[in-house]
């Protein structure tokens, strides 16, 4: 799946068709994600797909959908420190409640760190 996703998104991304070339991005990494046996940090395309859903397609809605996906991978492979990094960025002004949801997933991703980091949990909590 991986290779047909990856060569559609570089034919979305020469369209312009920036929806369809986040969604194919967010699948990409997905697919290299569920693919690898290799115990290694998702692609970064998780990245560049959050980027172009908040700035070139103004989808917020999706933004957060591919965020709390991207997190999960990350927690599931351990990398708490990111995953509560991501959290944190997608908060705004805007959302009070989707903003306290992702900040109190960022304190639990800082507290089952190794060694649990208690002074960033704290701060978002508050």
């Amino acid at each position: 799946a991986y290779t047909s996703y990856h060569q559609v998104k570089r034919d979305f991304q020469n369209d312009q068709a920036y929806n369809h070339y986040a969604a194919a991005l967010e699948m990409t990494s997905l697919s290299l994600f569920m693919g690898s046996g290799v115990r290694r940090e998702p692609h970064p395309y998780y990245d560049e797909c959050i980027n172009v859903y908040l700035n070139l397609c103004k989808a917020p809605l999706y933004a957060m959908r591919a965020t709390l996906v991207h997190c999960e991978c990350l927690v599931s492979r351990g990398y708490y420190l990111s995953a509560a990094s991501w959290f944190i960025k997608m908060t705004n002004d805007e959302a009070d409640l989707n903003s306290g949801l992702l900040l109190e997933q960022g304190a639990h991703c800082y507290v089952r760190m190794h060694p649990p980091s208690l002074r960033q949990c704290v701060f978002p909590l508050v």
